[in-house]
């Protein structure tokens, strides 16, 4: 993904005020960061496909096609050069 083209289409759909408290909100109000509690290690989560037990990066999966990708996101990947 390009960071510049994806900060364009987020702040033309929501705003700058928007986009600025989703990016900065967390840091501000104390909630990222190394020093953060962010609760309790939930062991169980994450990814334990066979792709990932491998222990070595594998070839992309085939992108979907137009018909297989919901039509609700089909404008952010046009935006973003998937499509």
């Amino acid at each position: 993904m390009k960071p510049d083209v994806v900060a364009s289409f987020l702040d033309e759909r929501l705003g700058a005020a928007l986009v600025a408290a989703f990016v900065y909100g967390s840091v501000a109000a104390g909630r990222a960061g190394p020093t953060s509690d962010h609760g309790p290690f939930l062991s169980g989560i994450g990814d334990y496909t066979e792709r990932i037990r491998t222990g070595r990066v594998l070839p992309a999966r085939p992108s979907p096609s137009d018909a297989e990708i919901p039509e609700g996101l089909r404008l952010l990947c046009r935006a973003l050069g998937y499509l």
